[in-house]
């Protein structure tokens, strides 16, 4: 990775917006970085974020198959539903929205298979699970979304994503120094936004201005 013309951090869009695909994108002055290849050992080894939609989910419903048929799982329809849905969902998504999404499908499911569905779909690495300081975890899929990290509001509790090629450096230093495979990261930074600190600013000048005789 040329980390002397990409080594500037790229924000991506508030949540559930998808990142935009790697191309000659420019925020704030600072070129998007292609999406950092996984590093050896990390997880499937086919990424889909390239692809066209019907191909990922040709291609997702291809590793599920051979891990349900590894792990002598049962390939019920259901579950093939559900990995459709989710590949279907833009950004991140909790497990009511997603159940129900499925009610409202010709394939309904219970919460019992909805639950169980998703926890092989994680060990799959199929589905990436967050908690961004709510009670209720979040997901997202992991075969079309480059690496990246999260930016969290305390105060809205507004979700930003952002993709630095220096956090892809810093996995494949202690990938080599260590010999550690890595399978997966988080960093998730907690603080206020722009917003959130516009309209506290707002406040404290119009509290200010109440108070002056």
């Amino acid at each position: 990775m040329d980390t002397k013309s990409r080594s500037g951090p790229v924000i991506g869009s508030t949540l559930p917006e998808r990142i935009s695909p790697p191309a000659a994108d420019h925020i704030g002055g600072v070129q998007k970085p292609a999406h950092a290849p996984s590093s050896k050992g990390t997880g499937p080894a086919t990424f889909a974020h390239d692809m066209a939609p019907a191909d990922i989910q040709q291609n997702v419903h291809r590793l599920f198959s051979e891990y349900l048929e590894h792990g002598g799982h049962r390939k019920t329809p259901e579950r093939f539903a559900i990995l459709r849905e989710i590949y279907a969902v833009d950004g991140h998504f909790d497990i009511e929205l997603l159940y129900g999404r499925m009610q409202q499908t010709k394939c309904q499911v219970s919460r019992a298979t909805l639950y169980n569905t998703m926890d092989l779909l994680l060990d799959a690495r199929l589905v990436r699970k967050h908690q961004f300081g709510t009670t209720q975890a979040q997901f997202e899929k992991a075969q079309i979304r480059g690496q990246h990290d999260h930016v969290i509001c305390d105060g809205c509790g507004k979700v930003q994503e952002f993709c630095d090629p220096r956090i892809q450096n810093v996995r494949n230093t202690v990938s080599e120094v260590l010999g550690f495979r890595v399978s997966h990261h988080a960093l998730h930074i907690h603080g206020i936004c722009a917003d959130c600190q516009k309209k506290s600013n707002e406040r404290t000048k119009a509290a200010r201005a109440a108070v002056q005789p």
